[in-house]
């Protein structure tokens, strides 16, 4: 009796020490710097929203006490994140068309293969039909995804283009709404949340940097709905029925998913509740390099964090057809055990939290530079990885980081100054 009011005692003390921390730590930020897309503000964010059950549900010490030390950590980076400046963002000469050009021929590109994929899959009906198992149907063909995925860094790239420019007009903007369009429903018929908000999140930020700032009350409304939009897409996403050849939707309606706000939790508990298994020593943080190396030419190549545990711990409970997110803690436990792993997921997170404070300074907040379109959106993905990476996992995060992001705009970036020298030249 005497030891379940003491755990109880703890609980309720670790609990009230989190609501504490995470309060704390917006009253500094915000007094500190107005930005509402500051990197502190996004660790808040993500660090509440994907842990939220947390304070709703029963869980061990063990998992109170890490989540207590993530906010502790938060705390912290509040405490010496950078004071805002107001920058005010001078709008560039570019010249439009060649970067248009290269965007939208890269964005055909990931039309054609949506549409593909949606034949190869025997239509529409089916497609969407078995959102919930694109797992399976895309393993072994990687190359897939990160050719649909062009079209999300292409419409950000486009609309971050036309902001920072003086030459954009009426048609331009036009073009990218129908480019928009596209996207929108590319990304919906995908299944994939992340796919659709993600881009919505960073284009809205994008527009507050390069374009007219946003205060907190103009953007609380669309992170309400980014929350219902999120449950509602993860409850249509396993609601659909294609048998007879006709959308049904199975059960009499729709229910919200409420999951993604113990994201983080998850696999904290199974990882702290399961008996002794055989340690990674790394392997799953390699896997980023392997992640590379098509499977076709690699059969045996390194897992991700995610696959590795959900084979080891759950016993691979959806037989491949899905997969668990490790945290940054859970993968380190499942690398380097429950202590050291504890010690070295903790300090990865840390570490990459300040990473996202040094560039907040360096590229946003530096008052002697005029912002670069591109250089802004290479930030805010780094600093959403970083936001990201407490409930995510190493090798996924960074490996969709350099593919989906720092290739493609690597290509239009060369593609600009190629067309440019040629142009000069002749």
């Amino acid at each position: 009796m005497i030891t379940s009011n003491i755990e109880e005692y703890a609980s309720i003390t670790l609990t009230v020490s989190c609501i504490v921390l995470m309060i704390l730590s917006i009253v500094v930020s915000y007094y500190k710097n107005k930005d509402i897309f500051s990197p502190v503000k996004l660790y808040i964010f993500f660090n509440i929203f994907f842990y939220l059950n947390i304070y709703f549900s029963d869980y061990s010490l063990i998992i109170l006490f890490t989540y207590f030390i993530q906010c502790l950590i938060i705390f912290l980076c509040a405490l010496v994140e950078p004071y805002s400046i107001n920058i005010q963002n001078e709008k560039l000469n570019i010249k439009l068309s060649q970067p248009i050009t290269i965007i939208w021929l890269l964005s055909s590109i990931s039309i054609i293969n949506q549409i593909v994929v949606i034949i190869d899959m025997g239509g529409i009906f089916n497609y969407i039909g078995n959102i919930a198992l694109r797992v399976q149907y895309f393993k072994g063909k990687g190359y897939i995804l990160v050719l649909n995925n062009l079209i999300s860094i292409m419409n950000i790239t486009y609309f971050a283009l036309l902001l920072n420019s003086k030459n954009s007009t009426k048609k331009h903007w036009l073009f990218f709404f129908i480019h928009f369009t596209i996207f929108v429903l590319m990304a919906l018929i995908s299944g994939s949340r992340s796919f659709l908000l993600m881009t919505i999140l960073i284009e809205i930020a994008i527009f507050h940097y390069l374009h007219k700032r946003i205060n907190l009350i103009k953007i609380m409304p669309f992170f309400l709905g980014i929350i219902f939009l999120i449950a509602l897409l993860g409850g249509v996403r396993n609601s659909f029925d294609t048998s007879g050849k006709e959308i049904k939707i199975k059960g009499d309606n729709i229910e919200l998913n409420s999951k993604h706000f113990e994201y983080g939790l998850i696999p904290l508990d199974i990882v702290y509740h399961s008996n002794d298994k055989e340690l990674q020593y790394g392997k799953t943080y390699l896997s980023l390099i392997t992640n590379f190396i098509p499977r076709a030419i690699y059969p045996d190549k390194l897992d991700s964090g995610g696959v590795v545990f959900t084979k080891i711990y759950t016993g691979d409970e959806w037989e491949g057809r899905s997969n668990l997110s490790t945290g940054a803690i859970t993968e380190a436990i499942i690398n380097f055990g429950p202590s050291l792993g504890l010690l070295i997921g903790l300090s990865n997170l840390l570490l990459f939290y300040l990473l996202g404070l040094y560039l907040y300074k360096t590229i946003i907040n530096n008052k002697n530079k005029n912002l670069s379109y591109f250089k802004i959106i290479i930030y805010l993905y780094f600093i959403l990885a970083f936001s990201r990476y407490s409930y995510s996992e190493f090798s996924y995060t960074f490996y969709t980081l350099i593919l989906y992001v720092l290739i493609p705009l690597a290509i239009v970036n060369l593609y600009i100054k190629y067309t440019s020298k040629k142009n000069k030249t002749s």
